[in-house]
């Protein structure tokens, strides 16, 4: 098992590994470590030789997938492309994402190693569906995201997710029309279900697919505790399995003698987990439950006594062997996290309950009142109950790396809804589907439907069951949860030490807090556009909201997760001007912020002004208005209200869009112009960074905040150039993520996201980008 422990170590910190060697240099150097480990095995531990396999598998993967993303791009222009659909389309949806696994490129036609995987951005008027075969013109970019300190993270999605590159595309001739069985599938039964109530979540359990979830139905799932539920995962997969198997054992004795047959039932239930996992298009998340069940149903038939914790790390090393690049994926350390848990349940005394209900399931139990139905449903809600409690605590480290906070309600909604969607749901929903190809399944689908009422009503009363405790040092959880662990395996009173625990977390969700004299600027990773965070003492002050689309916002996607990791309430909001990428989050950051005042630019009777002269004192800090002289009734670039900001010893200019007029109306008007930082003037263009604006303000850092990819090709290479020459240290968001400058009384340093604190080899794949557009 140390040999197991080693290679899983070895792979779980491929997250952290500042670099990849190159291919050749990798294969030489393991190759020879290898080599060395064996020859010396009776001197060197087998975790080490772990750790060296660990290792080649690890980086063998990291190197694969670039090399994939480098084959992606290996054309400058436009590229022909030639492949499959590789996800679902329904009428809802329409195609705006669609996953494209491309085998031709150029007329090209690609090798195995070569073939990789793009989501293409596809706006059709035909309808394009799984497995179709077309020829494409696309502009193809890196799997590239914007890197911030909370939200979405695109970059680790596309790892997770084995997807080389992302793009658009310019035009598109189907070469075969001929779609896949499950699309046939898929539109049979939507055309059956689409008027059910529970539509949007039949969907997800039936086909594994959550595009028709809207943002408010993830919202629900989140404060209940029961996204695990309402969407096919490992957990789903495990339930086919088990459903299968059951039903087999049940009808074993009809067709063989007890002592024999009996690997039947696991191969049944081994083929309904793969049915099951093929409706939901053989997801990772389903292929790595499917490799799980294989492997634990190896090592039950084997014959062999293998504890839990060492079927855990059997099944783990498998796991993480067959696709290393899991560990990017939330639902990886959400399934292992909550299977170890239950491991540990184990180890602590629980599975004397467990034992108890299996002996009463056996029939070993001799007291009578304990066959009784209600004694029986009483102790299994019992373990239910306890297993809840116990996942909550044990499960908090993963919920606050990933989520930033926990469902204080999953508790209770989880003991009636397990058993409701394990016993009910999940067996209508396999009948549905084994029938639906062969004639109308409308009765059975109708009954899914009635089985998730009672669901869909427990989600619209959680509105509050949300605790985010991002800014609660992951120090004080990991002795919280150890002194739980502890106290448990001491056998002190279960309840009260699980309550006390749940209680310490309300304790510690108002603690912290920094030196009251620091405060923080961070300009945000937003693409074209500019957000930028002034923080102190708890509170911000947000200058510029990002922009803003259809289906969302800077604002909401960036900002919020920000303010919320740390626990930080928006006072006040500058808008420098009325353009999009600046002010598009405006009514959303008003309606869900809330901030005390608002400042822009313009005529507007519900905000304050922000023109020259204006100034004001908010924790400390002196904003003073520099620019424009005057209101106007729409604010545009040539508006832009331009705020220097200052603590008495340090001074951050924030310019919005002024073109180089305002920049001379400041260096003629201003005497004393000079910042630490600034935020460098309408994102790098060329119609701002004057010379003698520059030379004024004598600048120690600027800071663009700039798309990797836009049509403006900012920031201009003259206006760079201009900076740097002047021994201004440069940052771009496009290329350095989210920038943050930390200022004391004494001193003050600037991090990038991608360079300082996450500085992956994951971050630095890309490197500047070869073309602009």
């Amino acid at each position: 098992m140390k040999l197991l422990l080693g290679i899983v170590v070895a792979i779980v910190t491929l997250k952290w590994w500042p670099d990849i060697p190159e291919i050749s240099t990798l294969a030489m150097g393991s190759v020879l470590v290898l080599v060395v480990l064996l020859a010396l095995k009776k001197h060197v531990s087998v975790f080490f030789i772990g750790l060296t396999l660990g290792c080649l598998v690890a980086s063998s993967s990291a190197a694969l997938f670039t090399f994939k993303t480098i084959s992606a791009l290996t054309v400058a222009q436009n590229i022909t492309i030639a492949g499959k659909v590789g996800s679902l389309f329904t009428e809802e949806k329409r195609q705006t994402s669609v996953i494209f696994d491309v085998d031709t490129v150029n007329g090209r036609k690609l090798t195995t190693f070569e073939t990789f995987r793009v989501r293409l951005y596809w706006r059709s008027d035909e309808s394009v569906k799984q497995g179709q075969r077309w020829n494409i013109t696309a502009r193809l970019r890196e799997p590239y995201g914007r890197v911030n300190e909370a939200g979405f993270d695109a970059e680790t999605y596309f790892l997770s997710r084995h997807i080389h590159a992302k793009g658009s595309v310019l035009s598109a001739e189907i070469l075969d029309d001929s779609i896949s069985y499950r699309q046939s599938i898929f539109d049979q039964v939507t055309s059956e279900i689409r008027d059910y109530p529970s539509f949007r979540y039949l969907v997800a359990l039936a086909f594994g697919e959550r595009f028709l979830l809207q943002q408010a139905d993830w919202q629900k799932l989140q404060d209940s505790g029961l996204a695990h539920l309402l969407a096919i995962s490992g957990l789903h997969i495990g339930l086919a399995f088990f459903f299968g198997y059951s039903v087999t054992k049940m009808i074993m004795p009809l067709l063989f003698r007890h002592d024999q047959g009996l690997w039947v039932a696991a191969m049944v239930g081994l083929l309904f987990a793969l049915g099951y996992a093929w409706m939901a298009g053989f997801s990772l998340t389903a292929q790595r439950a499917l490799i799980a069940l294989f492997t634990f149903s190896l090592i039950r038939q084997s014959g062999f006594s293998v504890s839990p914790f060492n079927t855990f790390l059997i099944v783990l090393s498998v796991v993480l062997v067959v696709d290393p690049l899991s560990i990017f994926s939330a639902s990886f350390w959400l399934s292992f996290g909550a299977v170890f848990v239950l491991c540990l349940m184990s180890l602590m005394g629980h599975s004397t309950k467990s034992d108890n209900l299996e002996n009463q399931m056996r029939g070993t139990e001799a007291v009578t009142n304990r066959w009784s139905f209600i004694g029986s449903v009483k102790r299994y809600f019992k373990l239910l109950f306890l297993m809840q409690c116990l996942l909550t605590v044990g499960m908090l480290p993963f919920m606050w790396a990933w989520f930033g906070g926990i469902s204080i309600t999953s508790i209770f909604y989880n003991v009636f809804a397990v058993p409701l969607v394990s016993l009910v749901t999940v067996p209508l929903v396999l009948f549905a589907l084994f029938f639906s190809p062969f004639f109308s399944a409308n009765w059975i689908w109708m009954a899914v439907d009635w089985s998730l009422r009672p669901l869909l009503f427990a989600l619209d009363t959680a509105s509050s069951g949300w605790l985010g405790i991002e800014h609660v040092p992951w120090l004080w959880l990991l002795v919280m949860v150890m002194t739980i662990c502890l106290g448990l395996m001491l056998k002190l009173r279960r309840f009260a030490v699980l309550f006390g625990s749940l209680g310490a977390i309300l304790l510690m969700w108002d603690s912290g807090g920094g030196e009251p004299n620091n405060w923080t600027v961070d300009v945000l990773d937003v693409g074209h556009g500019l957000a930028v965070l002034i923080e102190k003492d708890g509170e911000a002050v947000l200058y510029d909201t990002g922009g803003a689309w259809s289906s969302g916002s800077i604002a909401e996607s960036v900002v919020s997760p920000i303010l919320q990791s740390r626990g930080s309430s928006l006072a006040g909001l500058i808008l420098s001007h009325r353009d999009n990428d600046h002010a598009g989050g405006m009514e959303w950051a008003i309606d869900n912020f809330e901030p005390q005042w608002v400042r822009i630019s313009e005529n507007h009777p519900d905000m304050l002004p922000c023109h020259r002269g204006e100034q004001w004192i908010w924790k400390g800090l002196q904003f003073r208005a520099l620019y424009p002289q005057e209101l106007v009734d729409e604010a545009r670039n040539p508006d832009s209200c331009v705020v220097l900001v200052s603590d008495g010893i340090h001074r951050v200019m924030l310019t919005g869009d002024v073109p180089r007029v305002g920049e001379s109306f400041l260096v003629e008007h201003e005497d004393k112009l000079d910042a630490d930082v600034l935020i460098v003037p309408h994102h790098g263009s060329k119609t701002s960074s004057s010379v003698r604006f520059i030379e004024r303000v004598q600048p120690k850092v600027a800071i663009a905040s700039t798309g990797r990819y836009t049509p403006w090709n900012l920031p201009h290479p003259d206006v760079v150039a201009r900076y740097q020459q002047r021994n201004i240290t440069w940052y771009e968001t496009g290329s350095h993520g989210q920038v943050s400058v930390q200022f004391s009384l004494s001193s003050w340093r600037i991090l990038s996201r991608r360079l300082d604190l996450e500085p992956f080899w994951y971050r630095k794949m890309f490197g500047r980008p070869k073309r602009k557009e």
